[in-house]
């Protein structure tokens, strides 16, 4: 034991957090052509805020992400799970940006 304490986040319910829990967006300074970062800047800047605010010091983090159909159980046990959500290009958004928050949670060695 090392007395580090150990963080599970609901990676996909950050997701959703950062991507429709915040009033602006969030651009990139490309050259090339500007692009939507909101997501990807919200999941790391709320990930940080809670491990700061909430522990003061940096744990063992490991971010869990539901699977390809990680909802699809609890979709027939509930007809109504996520029936309030949105379809459509909309909803895509958090998914879009899975690529980028895993490639950065890979870059600060955080396990997903």
């Amino acid at each position: 034991m090392t007395g580090i304490p150990l963080l599970l986040v609901d990676g996909h319910n950050l997701l959703w957090r950062a991507c429709f829990g915040t009033p602006a967006q969030i651009w990139s300074r490309d050259q090339d052509g500007k692009r939507d970062i909101t997501t990807q800047f919200m999941f790391f800047a709320l990930l940080r805020k809670g491990i700061n605010d909430e522990l003061g010091t940096w744990p063992e983090v490991i971010v869990v992400f539901d699977g390809q159909h990680g909802a699809a159980s609890r979709q027939q046990a509930d007809a109504g799970y996520k029936a309030n959500r949105a379809a459509g290009e909309e909803a895509l958004r958090p998914i879009r940006a899975l690529p980028d928050i895993k490639s950065g949670l890979d870059t600060y060695s955080i396990a997903w």
